[in-house]
């Protein structure tokens, strides 16, 4: 447990010029309305409700009490289950006006009081240092393009025993080109194989996803891992989420049991 000082205050932030770059692909309107369809269809429902939320889930020690900051927050979920699971403050930030807004319609008045919503990319975020017990980030780093600076940024705010959580695209998935041809089908129309290449040269990915290019970064595994060792963290669990095998038979599941497509890391400092 890490223990709380009576003087402590929640994460303060100082504002910092927001740097110019590429615009965020989730503030584009066409694709946004296609996310928001993929994540209320079936096939949103089983990758993130059922397979990516409950692992993180499991890896985040209790919230009660403790300042978070919820680091790509999106439409908010895991900001809103820390808050409901006892925060005493989260911060919850995101380069996307559009997620942003569609956090605070989502967020219910119990939930509302302990949540601070910021629209800014975490690489422009100032936290005084030991302001944090908790960093959690669901499916958002794969976006950042200085994952060790992030890192080392992190471990900064935190307090000393403060425990950092994320799950990221699976490595195996960001190598591809393509999220939607990365399956080689067989004469019916059904996956064969999963198309593996690339994985070792690192870097920016332009990847096609919902009838759009997404701007993303591969790293391996190793590299991901021994960031976080190099930066002080002391990892302490590491998932790769698999369907419930007593689960219904259902196709898609069977491809995630197939191939990784989330990686999941609790690191402490």
């Amino acid at each position: 447990m890490v223990s709380h000082q009576p003087d402590h205050r929640t994460p303060r932030t100082r504002s910092t010029p927001t740097a110019p770059g590429t615009p965020v692909v989730y503030d584009d309107p066409d694709f946004f309305d296609a996310y928001t369809a993929f994540r209320a269809g079936s096939a949103g429902r089983l990758s993130n409700d059922a397979l990516e939320h409950p692992a993180i889930r499991s890896l985040i020690p209790s919230p009660v009490g403790r300042d978070v900051l919820d680091i790509g927050c999106g439409t908010g979920d895991l900001s809103r289950w820390c808050a409901r699971s006892g925060a005493r403050s989260v911060l919850a930030v995101d380069p996307s006006a559009r997620m942003i807004d569609r956090a605070r319609e989502l967020t219910g008045e119990d939930e509302a009081h302990s949540i601070r919503w910021l629209h800014q990319p975490v690489e422009t975020v100032e936290l005084d240092p030991g302001s944090l017990d908790l960093a959690v980030s669901s499916l958002a780093l794969h976006y950042i393009a200085d994952y060790p600076g992030l890192l080392r940024r992190v471990h900064r705010w935190l307090r000393p025993g403060g425990v950092l959580v994320y799950s990221t695209e699976h490595p195996v998935h960001t190598a591809t080109a393509s999220q939607e041809e990365g399956w080689c089908l067989d004469g019916t129309g059904d996956p064969r194989h999963w198309k593996l290449d690339d994985y070792g040269v690192e870097g920016p990915r332009d990847q096609r996803w919902l009838g759009t290019t997404v701007p993303k970064h591969h790293r391996r595994i190793s590299t991901l891992l021994n960031a976080l060792t190099g930066t002080g963290f002391l990892i302490e669990q590491v998932l790769e989420p698999r369907p419930d095998p007593t689960a219904p038979v259902d196709l898609r599941m069977t491809e995630y049991t197939r191939r990784p497509i989330f990686l999941l890391v609790r690191a402490r400092r």
